[in-house]
């Protein structure tokens, strides 16, 4: 791996604070039955899943309030859902997983219930220079695609009001 630099590192962009994240799996049951035939569910759709599930136990408001209080961070195509919220809300979250109270979305069953650390980025500069050439064509293809005809009097129009300081 490439060691990066002190600027580098100072430049680095945190993307998100601690979560949880919950591993999933298809529960066999759904699979055999044909409910769990959806290739690449929504994550979206998973995770309001999963907190429906755990609204409904009403014996356990702890749960239901931290439930109440997460949001949908992200979703993997492994079947990883990325929590987020208030730390109090995520530690009750792992004490109902620990206890095995967490309640599974539907079609799913919760493998593993683990802290995700802060997810920094490194951005990439961009180069000050454009190609010309990569500048015409796209010019070329926004005028095609919006059906204007492409001619030097409005490439130069289209280039100067898309495009200021690159005549």
């Amino acid at each position: 791996m490439k060691k990066m630099s002190q600027q580098q590192l100072q430049q680095r962009v945190q993307l998100s604070t601690a979560s949880l994240a919950i591993v999933l799996c298809r529960d066999e049951e759904s699979l055999s039955s044909g409910c769990g035939k959806l290739s690449n569910p929504n994550g979206y759709d998973v995770f309001a899943d999963f907190k429906s599930q755990n609204l409904n136990s009403f014996w356990n408001k702890r749960l239901v309030k931290a439930v109440s209080e997460v949001y949908f961070q992200g979703w993997m195509e492994n079947f990883v859902l990325l929590v987020q919220g208030k730390s109090n809300s995520l530690e009750v979250l792992r004490e109902s997983w620990m206890r095995r109270a967490l309640r599974s979305p539907k079609r799913f069953i919760i493998r593993a219930v683990g802290d995700v650390s802060a997810v920094d980025m490194a951005p990439i500069s961009q180069s000050q220079f454009i190609p010309l050439s990569e500048v015409l064509c796209s010019v070329i293809s926004d005028m095609n695609a919006g059906h204007v005809v492409v001619n030097q009097e409005a490439l130069i129009e289209h280039l100067m009001k898309h495009h200021p300081g690159r005549e």
